[in-house]
């Protein structure tokens, strides 16, 4: 498949840092995707007491959201200081610096297409935004696209951003207004967010503005006034974890984490990876902001995890047996087909992927006391990709009028062609083709083999007797 490797990448950028009061981590991996198009940024000192941090998820190439990431502070920074050195007063003008990080983004995007790189046409790539500037009293968040970030308080998710998809009622009003329409849940059946910076193919109505385009650069802002005694954490994502995980979810596994060890990195590091046993299969990057008042490790929460992972590995090996006992043939307890379904059976705070060693082991003593020795080479159902087992069963495909193949389900957008009339596809239909489904200089050769299909299967259905005879009137020998 074009858009996946035969192995997830699984090595990690990772940084960590601390400003005023402030801890945060980042970590940032490939997975299976071709190459890796995210981005992040993490400054906890471009104004005194003041942090800004951002995830930067691209697509159809990595150039738009590495520029982004470069570029995105340094903008709005002018417009920030500004507002900060006219007020008079000691309350933060928040409207105004709302204001400036709004500005920021769509001139971002005018400068983006001003560079020769998009001025030329030379890339077609694109990014959502989620980014959050954090100030001594109040948390500003801007989000433009389907990344997202959400503030732990109490607890609890006190906050989150919302997707920005083409099939919700006010982003699909733009689109059609721009002249677009929403096939398959995407802009023009083919972008799968409906902003997004860059992505100039989407925004070439030159009679209205920036924000009003198919696609558009206008991000949505929230502000939060910060709460010192209950604020915890903020997190900040691509897609490629909440495909798999829910903001509840990710909170909950990071909090506990928190109990647990105080290295940031490593939890980064480890949601990453439960994302990917989880089936994940774009980038991930995730950045991670703890405040003050986090959940700190604790001696008593660490023994209770001692406990639960012993309670976990007791149920796993149990539930082994029963998954070899009821096995019929070794393919059904293939060890990567099985770590899928133990992943899917138990709750996360098991951690059923660090105990792979002891699944296997396990896993292959009890299996050769049911059906003995198994040849060396044998691995299963794994066998034709190192993908889990549902990875290819999950696609179907159609193909574009330049005969390209793409893929409806479980891919990312970059996959669709960007001209709607490349596809075979209205709003209401999408032509499926098979591998059955002839082509132009091929009718005559599926002609022929038609005819054969059509004497086999005559021949097949008849009852023996008839069929040696039939065969033999044919000058076909027979043999009983």
């Amino acid at each position: 498949m074009g858009a996946f490797l035969e192995k997830p990448k699984t090595d990690k950028v990772t940084s960590s840092g601390e400003g005023y009061g402030i801890r945060y981590a980042v970590s940032a991996m490939q997975g299976w995707r071709m190459e890796m198009e995210d981005s992040h940024i993490c400054d906890t000192d471009f104004i005194k007491n003041w942090s800004f941090f951002g995830v930067f998820d691209g697509h159809a190439g990595p150039k738009v959201s590495q520029y982004c990431s470069d570029h995105i502070l340094r903008i709005m920074l002018d417009d920030l200081k500004a507002s900060l050195d006219e007020c008079k007063s000691t309350e933060e003008p928040k409207e105004r610096i709302k204001q400036a990080i709004y500005d920021g983004f769509l001139k971002l995007d005018s400068k983006i297409r001003e560079d020769p790189t998009w001025a030329n046409g030379e890339d077609h790539s694109g990014t959502t935004a989620i980014t959050v500037m954090i100030s001594p009293t109040h948390i500003y968040w801007a989000n433009c696209g389907d990344s997202r970030g959400f503030l732990c308080s109490d607890g609890k998710v006190k906050f989150a951003t919302e997707d920005h998809k083409p099939y919700l009622a006010r982003e699909k009003e733009r689109i059609e207004k721009a002249g677009g329409s929403v096939i398959m849940q995407r802009v023009n059946g083919s972008l799968a967010v409906s902003r997004a910076l860059g992505d100039f193919d989407y925004k070439r109505n030159n009679s209205i503005p920036a924000k009003e385009q198919l696609v558009s650069p206008e991000p949505e802002i929230d502000i939060l006034p910060r709460d010192s005694e209950n604020d915890e954490f903020l997190l900040l994502a691509c897609d490629g974890i909440y495909d798999v995980m829910s903001n509840e979810e990710v909170m909950s596994y990071v909090r506990r984490q928190l109990e647990l060890t105080a290295n940031l990195e490593k939890i980064c590091n480890d949601l990453i990876d439960l994302c990917l046993n989880k089936n994940s299969r774009d980038n991930m990057s995730v950045v991670l902001v703890v405040f003050p008042n986090a959940p700190k490790v604790s001696q008593e929460a660490i023994e209770k995890e001692k406990i639960l992972q012993k309670e976990a590995q007791e149920k796993i090996e149990e539930k082994l047996k029963e998954m070899v006992k009821a096995a019929n043939d070794p393919l059904e307890v293939e060890e990567n087909y099985i770590l899928q379904q133990l992943i899917q059976e138990f709750p996360d705070n098991y951690c059923v992927p660090a105990k792979k060693s002891f699944i296997s082991e396990h896993l292959q003593k009890l299996t050769k006391d049911k059906f003995g020795d198994l040849p060396d080479n044998f691995t299963g159902q794994s066998d034709s990709s190192n993908a889990p087992p549902d990875f290819q069963s999950d696609f179907k495909s159609i193909l574009t009028a330049d005969g390209n193949e793409i893929h409806i389900s479980g891919v990312m957008e970059e996959d669709y062609p960007k001209d709607e009339n490349l596809l075979q596809a209205n709003d209401n239909s999408i032509t499926e083709v098979t591998d059955e489904t002839p082509t132009p200089d091929k009718e005559e050769e599926d002609e022929k083999m038609e005819t054969t299909q059509d004497t086999t299967t005559t021949t097949d259905t008849l009852p023996k007797e008839d069929k040696d005879e039939k065969m033999e009137e044919e000058g076909v020998k027979t043999t009983t």
